[in-house]
């Protein structure tokens, strides 16, 4: 699952990430990005290059394998999300979500960042905030069902 963070991004990416960057959105550390990408890159699911514009610099892209197990892994999430969730009412998913908005959004009130940082934890770039599933853009079910795009 944590290996999904360092994934995401990649998804919409063409010309691929640098390390630092991923790891910034995943909230770990450079090493242990390497590590992991390392990993990853061993299973076959993303490529590592050094960068035609700074030799400094490794950028990650997803391979075709990459893509195709990510998106399996997405619609598995989804479907045991939507089965969990299908034992609720839209009232009895949508009052915790709207609750949880709120905690995130007192959290994200007090929890101070480095500058140049998000509250990832809170708002991940790319993901909306509209159920108990926030933390995670391939979690987005909204409490009425899958997301259709809106609010």
């Amino acid at each position: 699952m944590a290996q999904l963070t360092l994934l995401e991004p990649l998804a919409t990416s063409g010309e691929g990430l640098a390390v630092g960057r991923l790891a910034a959105t995943a909230e770990v550390s450079v090493p242990t990005a390497t590590r992991m990408l390392k990993q990853l890159e061993a299973a076959g699911a993303v490529t590592r290059q050094r960068s035609p514009h700074d030799e400094r610099q490794v950028l990650v892209r997803l391979t075709d394998d990459g893509a195709n197990r990510l998106a399996a892994t997405r619609t598995e999430l989804r479907t045991r999300q939507t089965e969990a969730l299908s034992h609720f009412g839209a009232r009895e998913r949508h009052e915790p979500a709207a609750q949880l908005q709120r905690l995130a959004a007192v959290i994200g009130d007090t929890v101070p960042t480095r500058p140049g940082r998000h509250h990832a934890a809170v708002t991940p770039p790319g993901t909306r905030r509209i159920a108990p599933e926030i933390a995670s853009p391939v979690n987005r079910v909204c409490p009425e069902g899958p997301c259709t795009g809106r609010p």
